[in-house]
Order: C-alpha cells, then structure tokens, then sequence
C-alpha cells in the first residue's frame, strides 16, 4: 500500500516542481530553470506548500479519474433480499441496474436465465427511453432504426461476453468517469486546463445514457492530457491477468478527452508503464512490453471505433516514434539490456534530445513524448530522485507533464525513502493523494481476490 500511495504523492510532487504555479512549465530553456533552482537553494532546500506550489490541471484530472476508478467500491444499494450488497446507478432517468452480485440463489442456469431476463429488460428500458426522446424529430425512423441495430449489436456483444461479470461495471465506471470530467472543468480553480481536454469534455454527455462517453475523432486530441491522467488506471489493473481490463479502461479513459491514437495511446502508455511498476517488471523492458501491447489494443479499437481508417495514419506515427526512441537508446531487441546514453547529458543536451523526439518543437506536449520523456529520465536516473527531477521536471518543455508521469512511477518503483521530506510533506492536496493510493490498492487487491 505505501508504494501506492507513494505513487499518488509523488505524481503531485513532480507535477508541483515541473508547473511552478506556470512559470517553470512555460519556460524553454531547461538550463534557465536549473539556474534558477540552484538559486532557490536546489531541490533539498524547497518547501512544497500549496500556495507557492499548486497543482497543475494535469495533476487534478488525475485524481479525478482516480476518484471515478474508486467509487464504484463504494456505491452500494440497500442490501438485496439475500443480504448481499449490490451497486446502483440511476443514470438519464432509467433504474438500471449495474456492476451488481447476483443474487446468492441464482445458480447454473437459474443465473444465466437471470441474466439473460434483466439484459432484454435493459435493452428495453433504453428504447422506450431513445423512442420518447425523439418523437416528433424528422429523422425518427431512420435515427430508431440505428438505434435498435447498436443495441442488438450491443445484445449480441453480451451474450458472447457472459462470463465477463465485470463488464457492466466497467460501463458504470464510463458514466463516472464523463460526469466527473466534465464537473472537473468548471472546477479548476483559475488553472488553465489542457485545451484537448476542455474541448473533448464538451462533447461528453453525462445525460445521455446510450452515447454518454462517445465523442468524434479529433484532429486537436493528440496531447499529453491523456496521459497523464492515466497511470491510476494501471495501478488499478496492474495484474498480469488483468491486461485486457488496463487497455480497455486506458483508451476508453483517453479518448473521452483525447480522441485520437497519439493521445490516448499516452494513456494506455502511462497506465500500462505504472501496472509494470507494481510488477517490478525491468525498467529497460518496459518499452519492448509496450510495442507488444500496441497490437491488443488496435485490435480492440477496430472492434469499437465505427471508422478505424481515419485513425490508422495517426496510430502509425505513434508507433514509429517509439520505435525510433527504443533503436535510439539500443533497448529494441531482446537481449538489449542497458540503455545508451550520450557522454554528456546536461540540461542543454536534454533539451536538444527531447525537442527531437517531438512533434513540433515543445518536448513533451504530445501522447507520444510526455511518457518518453519519463521513461527515458527514469532509465537514465533509477532510484536517484534528483537526477530524475533534473530530467523530467526541469526542461524546456511540458514539465509539469512529463514530472507528473515520472514521479508516479517513480513512487511506485522506489517509493518515499529517497526523496526530501521537505518535497512531500506539505505539497498540495497531500491528505487525498495518500487517500487516493491506498483506496487504489484496496480496490486492486478487492478485484484480484474476486478473480481468484
């Protein structure tokens, strides 16, 4: 649990340091930003305080997604006649029940039937709901007629997904996740918000039920917003078993905001690197583990997304540079084990480096670099907390980005012991983001005892 929460503070930690109420985050020059730490007494000597230190938009989201993953752990409906707990979510005026134990009688196939009983109760709940909110449309008959044809494709989908009993959940998580992201934007407190992320939440509904998370493709979406969101999710999924859950919460998460695959190919980046941190998988093959999971994760988009082809140009660019980064840094084949660095790798080279790896110039603005450069600083720094923050939150680009990503996998790695108190104890919203790690941890280990 404490590497949990550890994760959680230290995501803050890095976000505080790389945003510097804005100033550090805005400025190009990550020799400048060195200079003016050392002037500040270097990293030992500062006081996180919320004040002075506020967290950015990117930290926030993340907690906010993290609080979406936890709640449904705690809505519960008034015990069920067999004593049983079961969660509740009343969503665009319909009863429908979700996430739910079945009740203890039902068994064999009383509980298929059961089952089976309160899906056709649903799919017809959803069209008496789509019938009268369209009456007296002009497209009523074309618009019910593709209606129907999504819900038996969904029917059909469930049936063939049966045994999967965490599904429903994972639609009710959906709900939760666009109610609290869209409530979380009129909510930040004076911080500008990432602009892919006000935008994509504009197009969210959290009152409607059929089509409350589906939003366009957006040519805008390939931001970091995405990514740094994410990472709870991979400590939530971050069981081996469980990595079909990770890449279905992470894209589906991602693309809320950012609908586009450089953009939530980030979360499903930073979700799956954080479930390698629980794993104390290597360091140097987490890249390698990430090329082999591209693939799942396409093949789970062509399964969802109606009109894949605009997305493929895109989803190929993704995947070359990371390609490019892992044959860069010698890691692409197997045997490849120890990361090549340049000799000299100060603040200028760093800048150099990582204005390369980007797509227009600003290291870390996009799905695709702002976990680069997190992973790249946590191969060149291992455990040591300083010369990780010189790396990823003191450059010349996203640092509040790329310091909110590596400090989260860092605390997961390494957890507190190596960072200066003075960092963590005050930082902002410090109570919650310990909360939010072990209420993460609980709700991993609930789902890995309920596999077993």
């Amino acid at each position: 649990m404490e590497k949990f929460q550890a994760g959680m503070v230290l995501a803050g930690v890095g976000d505080a340091l790389g945003y510097r109420k804005g100033r550090w985050e805005s400025c190009p020059s990550g020799p400048q930003i060195q200079e003016e730490l050392a002037s500040l007494g270097g990293l030992g000597a500062l006081k996180l305080d919320p004040d002075n230190w506020p967290l950015s938009d990117g930290a926030l989201m993340h907690m906010t997604t993290a609080e979406a993953l936890i709640t449904g752990e705690d809505r519960t409906h008034p015990q069920s006649l067999t004593g049983q707990h079961v969660c509740h979510q009343p969503t665009a005026g319909l009863d429908v029940w979700s996430c739910q134990e079945l009740p203890g009688a039902a068994r064999g196939e009383e509980r298929r039937g059961w089952r089976e009983r309160k899906r056709e109760e649903r799919r017809d709940e959803r069209e008496r709901l789509v019938v009268s909110r369209m009456r007296g449309s002009s497209g009523d008959r074309e618009s019910l007629r593709a209606v129907r044809v999504e819900s038996e494709t969904c029917t059909e989908s469930l049936v063939a997904r049966r045994d999967r009993r965490h599904y429903w959940c994972l639609e009710d998580l959906y709900r939760e996740l666009v109610r609290v992201y869209v409530e979380a934007m009129a909510s930040l407190q004076g911080r500008p918000p990432d602009p892919a992320t006000v935008e994509g939440c504009a197009h969210l509904k959290p009152n409607n039920f059929l089509l409350a998370w589906h939003t366009p493709f957006n040519e805008k979406g390939s931001g970091y917003g995405a990514a740094t969101k994410a990472m709870c999710v991979g400590m939530k999924y971050w069981q081996p078993e469980r990595l079909d859950n990770l890449v279905e919460v992470s894209i589906e998460t991602g693309r809320m905001t950012h609908n586009h695959p450089t953009g939530f190919l980030g979360s499903l980046t930073t979700a799956l690197f954080a479930s390698y941190a629980v794993q104390g998988k290597p360091l140097v093959t987490w890249g390698r583990d990430l090329m082999k999971v591209i693939p799942k994760a396409e093949e789970y988009c062509k399964k969802t997304i109606r009109h894949m082809a605009e997305y493929q140009e895109k989803w190929f660019y993704f995947e070359a540079k990371w390609q490019f980064y892992l044959e860069e840094r010698e890691l692409e084949q197997e045997a490849q084990n120890k990361p090549l660095f340049p000799d000299t790798y100060n603040a200028e080279e760093t800048d150099k480096v990582y204005r390369r790896w980007s797509s227009e110039g600003r290291a870390g603005r996009r799905g695709h670099d702002a976990p680069m450069i997190a992973y790249d600083a946590l191969l060149a720094s291992g455990s040591d907390w300083t010369q990780l923050c010189r790396r990823a939150m003191f450059h010349g680009g996203e640092s509040s980005a790329t310091g909110l990503i590596a400090g989260c996998l860092y605390g997961l790695l390494f957890g507190l012991s190596q960072v200066p108190e003075g960092l963590h104890q005050d930082v902002d919203r410090r109570t919650r983001l310990e909360e939010l790690g072990a209420e993460l941890y609980r709700a991993a280990s609930a789902e890995r005892s309920t596999e077993k």
